[in-house]
């Protein structure tokens, strides 16, 4: 199962055994059992415990970071006592090896972890928090686990070898948008800054070092290449967009496009606590696969999302920020 890659899961055994069990049991239904290594059912009586881990963060593509309400007390509790944390050091060998990795915080739907922060995290360990988070509610947890898992199965198959996948993760953050419309959704999300989205105008990366030019010209090459990429991004014909479309918080959007503009409108879930779906409607502009939108929302608010339409033209990122509900990312999936 090359294709679909190795899924490491990682938990604290005394913060949500019983959540990170269901995750691996529904990973390992769709990606296959023995792609998803989780230390209760792989390790055999006799093996070493730290060097099984070691072979299987060795070999994973991806791995998961179980958060649950004690997580970060036995994180302290840890270096108190002068412990070895396993689960710290499986992050950290993660993020070394710049594979994917997704924080999924496990809780209540009125009362889910947040994500730490990084100031309060070990420095091996604080590029976690630059890693889109996936929120797996006891309430939902069949729904939101579908989504964690058409998460990964999009990210596998664009998968181009290590150095790629985190570029890719890392756009799944920052890039595409059409979700003017993902506007209302976690509080949780909202208490996360996350940075301005970076202008793109493609999602390929490129992976070898570009040839320095003559120290002379230096200049004015890197005017030329950045009037050649934005030549480029407006030449390029604006993605057909229209259609029904759902994104990884459960909310759905019905888009009408004209030529580079389109308009929408948007249900789902409110990321007001306890609160009930809201609806959202906007207007926005295609310019090549960049996307811009601004919209309004029944909660009330406003917001502006940008980032890019991925070349499929069936997949999308986002990067919003809303009145209400702060700064938030999302990935759309056309149904």
């Amino acid at each position: 199962m090359a294709a679909h890659g190795k899924i490491f899961v990682s938990y604290r055994r005394d913060d949500a055994p019983g959540d990170a069990r269901s995750i691996y049991e529904r990973l390992g239904r769709s990606f296959g059992e023995g792609n998803v290594f989780m230390d209760v059912d792989q390790l055999l009586a006799g093996q070493r415990f730290d060097r099984e881990l070691d072979k299987a963060l060795a070999e994973c593509d991806v791995l998961i970071a179980v958060i649950g309400a004690r997580w970060m007390d036995l994180m302290s509790e840890h270096a108190r006592h002068g412990k070895r944390d396993y689960v710290r050091d499986e992050i950290a060998a993660a993020l070394q090896r710049d594979i994917i990795v997704i924080p999924v915080m496990m809780g209540r739907e009125a009362n889910m972890p947040p994500l730490p922060v990084a100031e309060d995290l070990p420095e091996n360990i604080r590029d976690l928090v630059l890693y889109q988070k996936h929120n797996i509610a006891h309430e939902s947890f069949g729904r939101d686990a579908a989504h964690l898992i058409a998460a990964l199965q999009s990210l596998l198959r664009k998968r181009r070898g290590p150095k790629h996948w985190r570029a890719i993760a890392v756009a799944g953050v920052s890039g595409p948008a059409l979700t003017g419309v993902s506007l209302g959704y976690w509080t949780v999300i909202a208490s996360q800054p996350i940075p301005p989205p970076p202008k793109v105008t493609d999602v390929t990366i490129a992976l070898g070092p570009k040839p320095n030019p003559p120290a002379a010209s230096a200049a004015v090459a890197d005017t030329v290449t950045a009037e050649q990429k934005t030549l480029s991004a407006a030449a390029e014909p604006a993605p057909n967009v229209a259609g029904h479309w759902r994104d990884n918080w459960g909310i759905t959007y019905d888009i009408e496009q004209e030529g580079d503009t389109f308009q929408y409108s948007a249900s789902g879930p409110s990321c007001r606590v306890n609160g009930n779906n809201f609806q959202s409607s906007g207007r926005g502009t295609i310019r090549g696969r960049n996307v811009e939108s601004r919209c309004s929302s029944s909660l009330p608010s406003r917001g502006y999302c940008s980032g890019t339409v991925f070349a499929n033209g069936t997949e999308m990122r986002s990067t919003c920020n809303d009145t209400i509900c702060g700064s938030f990312s999302s990935s759309l999936i056309k149904q």
